[in-house]
């Protein structure tokens, strides 16, 4: 066999050339780039080690829409394509059913199963505003959510769920103040 870089006789099943040190297997590449327009993957600036998802662009080229961060690029790939296969809602007129729908299935797989059937069962208390569009919504909404709980413990699992869907559409740039902090 002879070495791809100098051309010189080496013993059949080397990896490396003995006189230049050119590996003699073709190195298969990390993973290829994305299409334009299906989203982007990117290393995180303060964590190396987590991949940050986005979706395309909206249909007038306005900002695109931060998914979340991964452990590794296949993972945010696979969430990019979810995202896509959803729909992409329209965001800037989402209503709060849209945002649940977004949030839960990002947040769901980081959570238990205790948290999960918790969150499916407080979200019935939302039946008065889930179509309202997200940035509608004030803290006189959330609070009634709040005030109707039956216990203590309801109401700050409410008052949590109320902040993380605030919180994700701040995060996509529905809304600019969150509203279930007060």
């Amino acid at each position: 066999m002879q070495c791809i870089k100098c051309k010189k006789e080496i013993p059949a099943e080397s990896l490396f050339c003995m006189f230049c040190g050119k590996k003699q297997t073709a190195t298969k590449a990390k993973y290829h780039k994305r299409e334009h327009g299906t989203g982007s993957i990117t290393r995180d600036k303060r964590n190396k080690n987590q991949w940050i998802a986005h979706a395309p662009a909206n249909k007038e080229g306005k900002s695109r829409v931060y998914i979340g961060a991964y452990a590794t690029r296949a993972e945010a790939q696979t969430a990019i394509d979810e995202y896509i296969k959803s729909g992409c809602p329209d965001l800037p007129n989402a209503t709060v059913k849209d945002i649940y729908k977004l949030w839960f299935n990002l947040h769901k797989r980081d959570v238990s199963d205790y948290a999960i059937a918790s969150y499916t069962t407080f979200w019935k208390r939302f039946a008065e505003i889930e179509t309202m569009p997200i940035k509608d919504v004030r803290t006189v909404h959330f609070q009634k959510i709040i005030d109707d709980a039956p216990s203590y413990s309801s109401a700050k699992k409410l008052h949590s769920l109320c902040s993380m869907l605030s919180k994700y559409a701040m995060e996509n740039d529905i809304i600019q103040k969150n509203y279930a902090e007060f």
